[in-house]
């Protein structure tokens, strides 16, 4: 059997039979596939302005029409710094007005916080809706995953 496409979606030979007008197309649609289904890995930043540098592992995504869901596995430095603790880095800025929520699945902040997806990062609650701190989240750990929308 003859060969059409190699994994990178681009012909390797050409197909006995296939005109080249159906080679354009079916490389037209590889080339929609792949914009429409990508998996990578992002690097999880601090967008609170502080400056953190996290400790990761495990940090990746799947993007699936205009749907992402990622993963991460992220330890707070050691801060006494007050302000709002956001992850940035996420693969895709998420959809204006349309918020996903992540699922903590390990932490050892000692209680499972909200993670909520908005704009261009991730956001730490409290279960009353406060956001947390970076000085709350001090040298904690977190395993997270889910899926949110992008624009």
């Amino acid at each position: 059997m003859t060969a059409i496409y190699s994994p990178t979606g681009k012909p390797t030979t050409k197909a006995q039979g296939l005109s080249a007008d159906m080679r354009a197309e079916f490389q037209a649609i590889a080339d929609a596939l792949s914009a429409w289904y990508v998996e990578g890995t992002w690097t999880p930043s601090d967008l609170s302005g502080a400056g953190l540098s996290f400790t990761t592992s495990g940090t990746r995504y799947t993007k699936t029409g205009n749907l992402i869901t990622l993963a991460a596995q992220v330890t707070w430095p050691v801060t006494a710094d007050t302000s709002a603790a956001v992850i940035g880095g996420i693969p895709y800025a998420g959809a204006s007005g349309v918020f996903g929520g992540l699922s903590v699945g390990y932490t050892t902040l000692g209680s499972i916080p909200l993670l909520m997806v908005g704009g261009g990062g991730v956001a730490f609650y409290n279960s009353s809706g406060v956001a947390l701190t970076n000085a709350q989240l001090s040298g904690k750990g977190f395993i997270f995953s889910g899926s949110y929308f992008f624009a």
